[in-house]
C-alpha cells in the first residue's frame, strides 16, 4: 500500500538522518503520479514534517506547486505550498512571492497566510501585503484582504509605510471584518 510505504519512508528519514535513502523515496513519490490519488499530498505532509532536513524536495515541490491542481493524481497546490513553507528554506519570502499573482485566489490567500506565519518582514512583503488589501478580484478576495490585514498588523511597527492603506481599508472596505481587521492592524 502506497500510504504504508511512504510512511515507513518517513520514519527511516527522520530516524536515519544521516541516510537519504527515506527522503529520495519521498520525493520520488512526489513524481511518482501513477501511485494514486493523495499519495503525492502524503509524501509532500511527511516531507514537510522533516522540515530543514527535506530540503532536497524544494525544485520538485516549487515545480509542482506550479502546476494545476489535479482530481486524477489529488494534488493540491495549497498544500505543497504549505509543504514548502514548513521545510523553511532560507529564501522562502522569494519563493512565496513567486505566486503572490497567481490567477487562483485561494493561492493567493495561502501564500499571505504562510507569509504571515513565516514572520518575515522585508520591504517587498510588506509591499505584496498592502497590494493585496486592494485584491477584488473573485468572490472570495475578502479572505485575501483580511489575510493581509493580519499580516500588517503582526508586522507593527515594521510595517508604518502601510499606515494609509489600512486606513483607508478600516474607512471604506466593504467587509465589516476586513475592516475590523485593518482597524486592529493600525492600533497594533
Amino acid at each position: 500500500d502506497g500510504i504504508v510505504r511512504i510512511n515507513a519512508a518517513f520514519a527511516v528519514a527522520k530516524l536515519d538522518v544521516e541516510s537519504t535513502e527515506g527522503l529520495e523515496y519521498l520525493v520520488q513519490s512526489l513524481e511518482n503520479r501513477a501511485v494514486g490519488t493523495g499519495f503525492v499530498n502524503e509524501a509532500a505532509e511527511r516531507l514537510g514534517e522533516l522540515g530543514s532536513v527535506a530540503k532536497i524536495a524544494l525544485p520538485t515541490l516549487i515545480r509542482l506547486a506550479k502546476e494545476p491542481d489535479s482530481e486524477e493524481t489529488g494534488i493540491k497546490r495549497y498544500a505543497i505550498i504549505h509543504t514548502i513553507q514548513r521545510i523553511g528554506p532560507d529564501n522562502i519570502g522569494q519563493i512565496l512571492l513567486g505566486f503572490q499573482n497567481d490567477e487562483d485566489s485561494f493561492i493567493r490567500e495561502t501564500v499571505l497566510d504562510c507569509l504571515v506565519n513565516s514572520g518575515l518582514g522585508s520591504e517587498e512583503i510588506i509591499s505584496a501585503f498592502i497590494l493585496a488589501l486592494y485584491d477584488t478580484g473573485e468572490l472570495d478576495s475578502r479572505a485575501i484582504r483580511f489575510t493581509a490585514a493580519v499580516g500588517l498588523g503582526k508586522l507593527g511597527s515594521r510595517a508604518t509605510r502601510a499606515l494609509p492603506d489600512l486606513e483607508r481599508v478600516a474607512k471604506k472596505d466593504e467587509n465589516e471584518e476586513v475592516r475590523a481587521e485593518a482597524l486592529n492592524a493600525i492600533m497594533l
